[in-house]
């Protein structure tokens, strides 16, 4: 059967179409038709907010450079606040307002699955609204970051930021802190690979890229240690996790309570064992110059160490750090005989 003219033309061209397409691909490297492939060089990934900091801002400030101020010994017995103090409008008010973020697990983190939050932070400012307002829920929480936790004092934003803040001399500048809650020591954390054993070599971790988050003391004490390294500053800790899951850094410092809920959520994380950066002693922090809140604050922190509620509070939230002992007992600042 004849086909009909159109039908003919079409079927020539398709199969001159296929002839052109099986000739490219049939020639060799001599002389054949090359077809330019897209070339794309994209930048490693990184968390919104995330970017490297500028060494010559950092500065070399060491955590030992000197000794914080001692706190205020707790109130003896009953307390009546002072009108128009902080604590008097705490009352009035009928809650606390305390700042912390929302991504440091375990020390505050917003839980999935009921949207509450929860952490060793957040068990601490329920412990302080007990104490002061006889009821723990009466907490109101204010999302700060980091770098955020002073400007949040001045700005009287919160009465209190409860978020892993540890007392130096340069923040007590500005910031009024209650006795120690928690310590611990600042560590290094990598990735479990063939090239992160390597990193164990203060020279190559002097090389490397490793993560902080922005307004904290890691960075200062890891840059006194390795000037030569980069540090990527992020808004949050779990921005840090995020880094080093998509190998955007060599490692992570932090203190090792926050670095073990990192290991908590991944296990292909581990810490290099060789290197401890120094002592870092979490406390409370309230606005310059608050003493009467500082001593109630004070006391409440004596009495969960005393009556077993720190350890409590340890033991359900940090599921790695040793939880059998408080934070060593404080020393006061010496006081004159009208001193409450």
């Amino acid at each position: 059967m004849k086909l009909p003219a159109a039908v003919r033309t079409s079927a020539v061209r398709a199969l001159s179409a296929l002839l052109a397409v099986a000739s490219l691909a049939s020639c060799s490297s001599e002389g054949a038709v090359v077809i330019a492939q897209p070339s794309v060089s994209l930048p490693p990934l990184l968390p919104a907010g995330a970017s490297l900091l500028n060494p010559a801002e950092l500065g070399d400030n060491p955590l030992d450079q000197c000794q914080p101020p001692l706190p205020l010994r707790p109130y003896q017995g009953n307390h009546d606040p002072i009108p128009g103090g902080r604590l008097d409008r705490v009352l009035a008010r009928g809650r606390l307002v305390v700042g912390l973020d929302q991504g440091t697990y375990p020390f505050s983190y917003r839980d999935t699955a009921t949207g509450e939050m929860k952490g060793f932070d957040v068990a601490m400012a329920r412990e302080i609204a007990q104490g002061m307002l006889g009821d723990p829920g009466r907490v109101e929480y204010r999302i700060i970051s980091s770098a955020g936790r002073t400007a949040a004092l001045e700005n009287d934003t919160v009465d209190l930021v409860v978020k892993t803040m540890s007392i130096t001399c340069d923040r007590a500048k500005d910031v009024t802190f209650s006795e120690p809650y928690f310590e611990t020591d600042q560590r290094v954390m990598a990735a479990t690979n063939a090239n992160a054993t390597t990193l164990a070599d203060r020279r190559i971790l002097g090389e490397s890229t490793v993560c902080a988050a922005r307004g904290t003391t890691s960075i200062a004490q890891f840059h006194h240690l390795f000037p030569t390294a980069k540090i990527l500053g992020t808004t949050t800790w779990a921005d840090c996790l995020v880094a080093m899951q998509q190998g955007s850094v060599d490692a992570i410092t932090s203190d090792e309570s926050i670095l073990y809920g990192f290991y908590d959520q991944d296990p292909n994380l581990y810490f290099l064992s060789a290197l401890q950066l120094g002592r870092q002693v979490y406390g409370i922090g309230m606005h310059k110059g608050e003493e009467e809140l500082q001593r109630v604050v004070n006391g409440i922190i004596e009495k969960i160490k005393a009556d077993g509620a720190w350890a409590d509070i340890c033991r359900n939230n940090l599921k790695f750090s040793p939880c059998n002992r408080a934070p060593s007992t404080p020393q006061y600042a010496p006081e004159g005989p009208t001193a409450p």
